[in-house]
């Protein structure tokens, strides 16, 4: 397991009460496990929002958990890539970082046999 610090703290202007945005990455077959740990914390989003993950609320602490390295490699491409600009708005943020997920699922896609199946977008 590894991760990063994402969201305003890492390429915004966080505020006093801002939440923490940390993105870490867990193995498939570790995080069924890993979200049992966490079932009675507030969870944020499902499979939807974060793909092959979900996030969950500790107080101003949140925690994004990927399964997909894929996914949690643009996620963390992007987040690099937006601090350079900092500040940026939310609105740019979210853009930059569905893109760079969109990317990654084309490369995907174009990659893998066709007896695979496709991998989980932003919705």
């Amino acid at each position: 397991m590894y991760g990063f610090l994402t969201g305003s703290h890492a390429y915004g202007t966080p505020r006093e009460d801002s939440d923490v945005d940390l993105a870490v990455f867990v193995p498939a077959e570790d995080a069924d496990k890993f979200r049992g740990l966490f079932a009675s914390e507030l969870r944020i989003s499902n499979e939807g929002s974060y793909p092959n993950g979900c996030a969950y609320r500790f107080g101003n602490l949140n925690l994004l958990v990927f399964s997909s390295e894929l996914h949690f490699n643009a996620w963390r491409e992007a987040t690099a890539e937006l601090a350079t600009r900092k500040p940026v708005t939310r609105s740019e943020a979210i853009k930059a970082i569905d893109n760079k997920l969109a990317i990654a699922d084309k490369t995907y896609a174009a990659a893998k046999p066709s007896s695979e199946p496709a991998m989980a977008g932003v919705g």
